[in-house]
C-alpha cells in the first residue's frame, strides 16, 4: 500500500487530473444532486472482497446523499459487461462503476480494449486496497513458500492455480510468481473469486491467489492454509504468514484496491459530491473499521490521485503482460 501512496502522491498527479477532468466539461449537474437512487456496478460476483466493498460504501452513500443506492453485480467477459454498463449510462452521477486493477490490465492486455479506463471515465475516489494472499489446500503436503516451490518443482505442471478469470490480478500475480520463481504450475479460470475458491475448496485446484477479505474466513476455518501474502509487510489479520520476500520470494508484491469511477462527461459538481461522500465516509470509524473487519485497509484518494494511480497501473501491467506473453484476449 505504501507504494500506491507515493505514487498517487507526485506532480503527475496533476497531469492526470486535467486530462480526466477535461472529460467532464461537457455537462451540469444540478443543484440538488442526487436527486434520484445511484446504481453502482460491480463487475464480480455477489460475496467477494470487491461487492462487500460496493455495499459498504453503498450504505454510506445512502446515508449521506439520502438517496437510496443499489449495488448491481454484472460478473462476466473480464469485467467488461459491468465496464459497458457504466461507460453507456447517463454522464450525471447517478450510475457508478466499483473498479479493480482488471480496469488497468485490461488496457495492458489491449491497449485498443473498448471500453477503455482512461477514455471513457472519469476518477472519483479509491476506497481500499487489500492483500493478496496465497493459499493451499489443506490436503497438500507444504508448510511453507519453499515447500510449494520445492513440490511443484519436483512435479512440473502437476499443481493447478484457480483465479476468478484470465486477465484478473489474481492471473497475473500467478504469472509473476512463476516468472519469479521458474516453476510450472496451471492456471485454471473461473467465473468469479467465489468460484474459484470453491475449486480449491472441492480439491479441483491446489492452490490461489485470493483477496484476503475472500480467503480470510477459509484460513480461520483451517479449510485452506496460508503460505504468504504478497505486500511489503505483514498483514494485521495473519501476523504469523510471512511476506512473499520474507519466504524468499522477492518482486511479487502486489495490492488489489478498489476505485469508484463514473461515466465519461459526468459534471465535475457531482464528481465533488461523491469524492466528499467518500472522503466523509473514511473519517467514520464505523467504517474504518468494517473494511479492516473484512481485511481491507482503508485507502482514499482524490480524483487527480486516482488518475495518476490509473496510469501507474497500466504502465506496471503492460510490463508483465510483455514479459509473460498474456498479449489479446
Amino acid at each position: 500500500m505504501r507504494a500506491l501512496a507515493c505514487a498517487v502522491g507526485n506532480a503527475a498527479a496533476v497531469a492526470a487530473f486535467i486530462a480526466f477532468a477535461s472529460l467532464a466539461l461537457p455537462g451540469t449537474a444540478r443543484a440538488d444532486f442526487p436527486e434520484r437512487s445511484i446504481t453502482i456496478v460491480v463487475g464480480a460476483s455477489a460475496g467477494g472482497g470487491v461487492d462487500a466493498a460496493a455495499r459498504l460504501i453503498a450504505k454510506s452513500f445512502a446515508e449521506q446523499l439520502h438517496q437510496p443506492v443499489v449495488v448491481e453485480n454484472r460478473p462476466g467477459a473480464y469485467s467488461r459487461i459491468a465496464y459497458a454498463t457504466v461507460a453507456k449510462a447517463p454522464a450525471d452521477g447517478h450510475t457508478l462503476l466499483i473498479a479493480t486493477a482488471t480496469a488497468a490490465i485490461d488496457l495492458a492486455i489491449d491497449p485498443a480494449a473498448s471500453p477503455n479506463v482512461m477514455r471513457d471515465f472519469v476518477p472519483v475516489a479509491t476506497l481500499a486496497t487489500t492483500d493478496l494472499v496465497l493459499v493451499v489446500s489443506a490436503s497438500l503436503p507444504v508448510r511453507s513458500v519453499e515447500d510449494l516451490v520445492a513440490y511443484a518443482r519436483a512435479a512440473p505442471g502437476s499443481l493447478n492455480f484457480s483465479t476468478p478469470g484470465a486477465h484478473t490480478i489474481y492471473h497475473l500475480e500467478g504469472e509473476l510468481f512463476k516468472l519469479r520463481t521458474g516453476v510450472d504450475i496451471v492456471h485454471v479460470p473461473y467465473k468469479g473469486l467465489v468460484q474459484a475458491l470453491g475449486g480449491l475448496l472441492n480439491g479441483d485446484v491446489q492452490m490461489t491467489f485470493s483477496s484476503l477479505p475472500s480467503a480470510l474466513p477459509f484460513i480461520k476455518a483451517g479449510t485452506v492454509r496460508a503460505l504468504a501474502v504478497a505486500s511489503a509487510e505483514r498483514s494485521p489479520l495473519l501476523p504469523d504468514v510471512p511476506t512473499m520476500s520474507e519466504a524468499g520470494v522477492d518482486g511479487v508484491d502486489t495490492t488489489a484496491w478498489y476505485a469508484i469511477l463514473a461515466p465519461a462527461g459526468t459534471p465535475a459538481s457531482a464528481i465533488d459530491v461523491l469524492a466528499n461522500a467518500v472522503r466523509d465516509a473514511s473519517r467514520s470509524s464505523g467504517y474504518r473499521q468494517a473494511l479492516l473487519d473484512m481485511g481491507a485497509s482503508p485507502f482514499t484518494a482524490t480524483p487527480a490521485e486516482l488518475g495518476d494511480m490509473l496510469r501507474a497501473e497500466v504502465v506496471k501491467w503492460s510490463e508483465l503482460v510483455k514479459r509473460a506473453h498474456l498479449g489479446g484476449r
